[in-house]
């Protein structure tokens, strides 16, 4: 594997349990620091949580290690080191141990009451089932990269404290075959593929149907160069360019018509929701049927020209669904107050 494969491995897991586990800002180095200064400043930080876990409370350990053995049954569990922190001193915040096998937890510094845990395992692909091999392999083709098909790097199931799983893959050996992928929990097949290029290889009808499409949206700015083609899979498998703003807004194109597929304001999702937030923040629907369909029906109007009067309404916390026979389906997802910031039309 190439060493860059290994850090986007490394970053893609990382990823996944940063929003739980974040370290303290003021601990990244500055931008305009040389790599002597960051290696530096990584190094006396390393140092200094190795003697704050030394100190650490036995109990505190013992508490964290039972709660993550119980999360998290199928492996055993030893905490060996701190990660990371919230907050500034000894005392104030919350201290991220883990136990150097996949196992997070984050913990009050004072307290040990457990704040957050997560559990990463990674797999080979000759490792995963024949089924989910081949499913991997199939879809590949469809993202039509060069050369011949490689196994995934690595094959990876992440689950939080709330409610978050993940189960993704990534692959390739340079950057022009590199993919990346989510698999269905249930099913065990790919339910999304992807992979990142830049503008100038995609058709110019396609990134100027994305250019059209983003000046619609609010406080749009111009696109970024990188771009995801993806795979989506709404019963059948969608191929969609997906274009960012400088800002954060996506669109998404469909790469055979050149429709547009879906719209993202960035701008509206102040927040990371995990399930449980998505739950707990939308226990009680935001809006009766007749109403969603009034909320939702400028921005059908205004991005795909969709009349959705007629449509029936299906809601899931923060989740609408309007379907009508013989029309496009159309889902969409709103904030904690009731704005509408993501449209899908299938």
């Amino acid at each position: 594997m190439k060493t860059y494969k290994t850090m986007i491995a490394s970053t893609v897991i990382a990823g996944l349990l940063l929003s739980a586990f974040p370290l303290l800002p003021g601990h990244a180095p500055a931008y305009a620091a040389s790599q002597a200064e960051i290696e530096k400043e990584m190094k006396e930080m390393e140092e200094r949580f190795q003697q704050a876990f030394k100190k650490l409370d036995s109990k505190i350990i013992e508490q964290a290690t039972q709660a993550l053995q119980k999360f998290d049954p199928g492996q055993e569990v030893k905490l060996v080191s701190i990660t990371g922190e919230s907050g500034v001193g000894a005392d104030k915040g919350e201290w991220t141990l883990t136990s150097g096998q996949g196992h997070h937890v984050k913990v009050d510094k004072q307290t040990g009451e457990i704040k957050g845990m997560s559990a990463n395992r990674t797999y080979k692909f000759e490792e995963s089932d024949k089924a989910l091999q081949a499913d991997i392999q199939e879809k590949w083709a469809l993202l039509e990269l060069k050369g011949e098909f490689t196994p995934p790097n690595f094959i990876s199931y992440t689950k939080d404290d709330r409610g978050l799983e993940t189960f993704s893959f990534s692959g390739g050996e340079t950057e022009d075959d590199d993919y990346y992928g989510n698999i269905d929990l249930k099913t065990k097949k790919v339910s999304s593929m992807g992979k990142l290029i830049t503008s100038d290889q995609v058709d110019q009808k396609i990134v100027k149907a994305a250019e059209e499409a983003m000046k619609k949206l609010p406080g749009a700015s111009k696109l970024r160069k990188q771009v995801h083609v993806s795979l989506y899979d709404y019963n059948q498998f969608n191929k969609t360019i997906d274009f960012q703003d400088q800002a954060g807004s996506r669109v998404g194109i469909d790469s055979s018509s050149g429709k547009l597929r879906s719209v993202t304001y960035d701008k509206l999702l102040n927040k990371f929701y995990a399930p449980k937030d998505v739950q707990k923040a939308f226990a009680k629907p935001y809006y009766t049927k007749e109403k969603a369909i009034s909320a939702a029906k400028p921005m059908a109007k205004k991005h795909f020209d969709l009349d959705l009067t007629g449509y029936e309404v299906k809601v899931k916390h923060w989740e609408y669904t309007f379907t009508k026979k013989g029309r496009p389906t159309v889902t969409a997802y709103i904030n904690e107050k009731g704005q509408f910031w993501e449209m899908r039309v299938m």
